[in-house]
């Protein structure tokens, strides 16, 4: 579900996100990256991180639907024990960028590079 959501959410993100919302996006990247570094748990600042991107795409729709999706987070981190949190750390720098810079294709590329890599942990993790 998240591979068929988020991508054009952060292409729509990349498209309307304000400066307030590019800063706000950039802190909880950094919030996550720096909960990452210091062997934290991440889990609330990436949720956060993700639900940000929603909230740049000036969608209600998606910002709801987002509150929603966002919940298979845990379950991807406790599934793969967290052996994902370092590469996430590129990805999401990745996505903010492309956001910030109004680059929706590249919001776009990023997040589907975020989510696939997701996607292949968890299938070498449980198989």
């Amino acid at each position: 579900m998240r591979l068929m959501l988020e991508p054009e959410v952060a292409a729509m993100a990349a498209v309307n996100a304000t400066y307030k919302d590019c800063q706000k996006l950039a802190e909880l990247q950094q919030k996550v990256e720096d909960c990452i570094y210091a062997g934290k748990d991440h889990l609330q600042a990436d949720i956060q991180f993700h639900t940000q991107i929603a909230k740049c795409s000036k969608n209600k729709v998606v910002y709801k639907l987002m509150e929603i999706i966002v919940t298979g987070i845990p379950v991807f981190v406790e599934a793969t024990q967290n052996s994902f949190a370092v590469d996430s750390v590129e990805q999401h720098r990745s996505i903010a960028r492309a956001i910030q810079s109004g680059d929706s294709v590249g919001a776009r590329c990023a997040m589907i590079t975020h989510l696939n890599h997701n996607r292949e942990l968890i299938l070498k993790t449980c198989s």
